[in-house]
């Protein structure tokens, strides 16, 4: 809870962008503050058209392929792990670098809709003032300005390193369930 001098306030609630079932318990822990609140802001609102442009954005729609840019092996590589999130390997090489590195660096198998989209999601339920401290647009602008050296280093990173990346992030969960701050940077 955060408290400004004349007494209004509202709460702050750190969410991790996995559907986790462990993680998405703070929804019940944090119910009665969140029905309590009139508004919820979060870090992007995905609604229907910016899920989509995100979407659509993540993959080339010009016939390039992953492996024009990153090479045969380290593409296949990255396609490879891609499969382990549902996406077919066509569609796993038809991704941008920075895409295939941001699913990635996700854990493995975590199918559910993500923390903050379920509280976004009973915001809207509740009929609760919405709003977004950045738009997809923002977001998405941040990758696509990246240079296609920094995006490859990050994949590569990310491909080489998946095993151990997937063991930080159960740390991580681990961390966040526990309400372990210390442990929870430690593990970042």
């Amino acid at each position: 809870r955060v408290s400004a001098a004349d007494g209004t306030g509202g709460y702050v609630l750190g969410t991790m962008h996995v559907g986790d079932p462990r993680v998405l318990d703070v929804l019940t822990r944090s119910a009665a503050a969140f029905t309590a609140s009139r508004r919820f802001v979060l870090e992007v609102d995905l609604d229907a058209a910016a899920t989509l442009k995100l979407q659509q954005a993540m993959f080339y729609q010009d016939g390039h392929r992953l492996a024009d840019l990153a090479g045969a092996d380290l593409a296949e590589a990255a396609a490879a792990h891609l499969a382990d999130y549902g996406i077919p390997l066509e569609l796993g090489r038809a991704m941008k670098p920075w895409a295939a590195f941001t699913t990635l660096s996700m854990p493995r198998g975590d199918s559910a809709l993500p923390l903050d989209l379920q509280l976004l999601a009973r915001a809207r339920k509740l009929h609760k003032e919405v709003a977004a401290l950045e738009t997809v647009d923002e977001q998405l602008g941040l990758f696509e300005r990246m240079s296609d050296a920094r995006q490859l280093a990050l994949l590569r990173e990310t491909v080489c390193h998946y095993t151990p990346l997937q063991d930080e992030l159960e740390r991580m969960v681990d961390a966040y369930v526990g309400g372990d701050l210390a442990a929870l940077m430690l593990a970042s």
